[in-house]
Order: structure tokens, then C-alpha cells, then sequence
């Protein structure tokens, strides 16, 4: 949405309802989702960069914060998922 008017500036298909508040780094958005996925965002390109799911227990993604070279993403599964930004592999 734009800061000034409020106007939808593009959107981008999660494959799921969104889940927690997107963490924001530059022009790069995370998502958890009710898909079970984490997704990395290209704010800019409007697109989908890559989708993250957890290997074992799939679960949905309640909360995630970002820094610039790692996204922590908690899930219901009682664990925490350290993800590299640019390919969304999952790095702890």
C-alpha cells in the first residue's frame, strides 16, 4: 500500500493465508504462513523469490523477523528455523 494515499501498489500470490506480519529487510518481505510455508518476497518485482516448508511436521508459520543474513521463522511445531534470505534454505 502506498504511505501517501493508501492505494494497493501490487500484490503477490502466498499460496496461503498470511499468517503473521511479513518481517521486511530493503526491498525483501518474509511471510509465515497457514500453508505451512514461509515465503521470501521481491517487493520491487512483486514476485515470489522462493517458499520454505518445514521437512518434518508441517505446521504453520505463526511469527518471523529478518536481518540481512538470516530469517528466523517460528512455527507450531515447537521450533524456530533459521532461513537464508536469498534462497530460503533452511541454514539452523
Amino acid at each position: 500500500l502506498s504511505a501517501k494515499d493508501g492505494k494497493e501498489l501490487g500484490t503477490v500470490d502466498l499460496s496461503g493465508q498470511a499468517a503473521a506480519t511479513a518481517a521486511v529487510v530493503g526491498d525483501f518481505a518474509y511471510v509465515g504462513t497457514m500453508a505451512n510455508t514461509v515465503v521470501g518476497v521481491d517487493l520491487k518485482e512483486k514476485k515470489k523469490l522462493w517458499t520454505f516448508e518445514a521437512p518434518a511436521r508441517q505446521q504453520p508459520f505463526y511469527a518471523s523477523a529478518a536481518a540481512a543474513d538470516v530469517v528466523v521463522a517460528g512455527s507450531r511445531d515447537k521450533k524456530v528455523y533459521g532461513l537464508d534470505p536469498k534462497t530460503g534454505k533452511q541454514v539452523w
